[in-house]
Formats: C-alpha cells, structure tokens, sequence
C-alpha cells in the first residue's frame, strides 16, 4: 500500500538512499590507524557509522581528534571509497518519480557536504536534491531538530506534518518529529519490529 503523499521529502544519506556499509568500513579502519587504535570490529564500525564522529572518537578513546576527523574527511573521498558506494535498487526510481512529481527533496545526513556531493555527482544524481543539511553545516546533530530545520531553511520550506524525514534509524525519526515533522523509519531488514510510528521496508512504499 501506498503512503499518503508529502509536499517534500527529506532523506538520510547512509543506509536510507546509498548503501555505505562496505566503503564505510575502510574509512573507519584507516582513520583509527592514523591515531594508532587497532582492532576495531566491523560491528562497531556499522554502529558509528549512525552518530557524529565525536561519539566513535570518545568510545575508542582517541586522543589526537583532530587528526582522526583529518583522516575520516581523507579517506572518504579515496576514489576507491567513493566507488564501492552503491545506490540501494529503489533509490533511483523513487527519488525521479518524487523529482518528476516536482516535489522538493532534500538530504539530512550526519556525513559532510563535500563527500555527499561529490557522491552524488559521481553518480549521477546531483540534481535531484534542492539542499543538502550535513554535519558540518549545523551545530547540533540528530536527534537535535536542527539537522531537519536546517534543511527546510535552505529549501525556504515551514516546518509541517506534510513534510517527512525518511531516514533508516531512530535518531532519524526522532529528529524529524523534534523538527514537527513526520519522522518514517526505513526498516530494511526489520531490526525495529515493534517500532510504534511510521515504517517501511523499502523506499518503494513511498511512491507505488
């Protein structure tokens, strides 16, 4: 069944439109050896990968910081990492049919501006999103509203409850209803199933 349609929609980058589970991972391991923390397991690596880099920072007690963010932000954009980023099979057709409908789209990630974009560009779906809200944008992360009011700001959108943030964990949901508006939880592989709001298990439900 179809969901009721939205005036906008907003989505989380990771998980929700690009599948960045298998180029995160070298990312992680490389920045951890720049600061000399070895070991990591790709558990928590995949658990990082849904916070602000402070938290995997402070939960491996790095010292040197600065050098690990310098090294995330290196190694994100290795042409290697940026090419074992895959898109998920729905996200190119719902978010044309979404861009076709004219409706206005918009991306919400705790990642940084410049990897997103030249993401996006590499491929091929840079035109599709009138904004892009990223940790190195605003001040407080997800589940802090500002990620998702900042978005809206830049779209020149009023925060609505016919706006919807699609994003695949629950600091996602939460971020969208501390922003008023409607949070749904993309469930892929239905790890939250006795989540009491909104959820789907593909980004198809939201068009057919």
């Amino acid at each position: 069944t179809m969901m009721k349609p939205f005036s906008a929609y907003l989505f989380d980058f990771d998980g929700t439109l690009f599948d960045t589970r298998e180029s995160l991972l070298p990312v992680w391991h490389y920045a951890f050896e720049k600061v000399g923390i070895y070991g990591i397991s790709s558990e928590l690596c995949e658990e990082f990968m849904h916070h602000p880099l402070m938290y995997a920072a402070e939960k491996t007690g790095v010292k040197d910081v600065p050098a690990f963010f310098q090294a995330v932000l290196e190694s994100l954009d290795f042409p290697e990492n940026i090419a074992s980023i895959k898109m998920f099979p729905d996200t190119v057709a719902v978010v044309s049919t979404l861009y076709r409908k004219n409706l206005p789209l918009g991306i919400v990630s705790s990642n940084f501006s410049g990897h997103i974009q030249k993401t996006l560009v590499s491929k091929g779906m840079e035109s599709y999103f009138q904004a892009l809200s990223c940790s190195d944008q605003y001040k407080k992360g997800k589940p802090d509203a500002e990620p998702c009011l900042y978005c809206l700001k830049k779209m020149g959108l009023s925060p609505s409850k016919s706006i919807c943030y699609v994003g695949d964990s629950l600091q996602d949901v939460e971020c969208a209803q501390r922003a008023g508006l409607v949070g749904i939880l993309l469930d892929r592989e239905n790890k939250h199933p006795d989540f009491p709001g909104l959820k789907i298990a593909s980004l198809y439900e939201l068009v057919f």
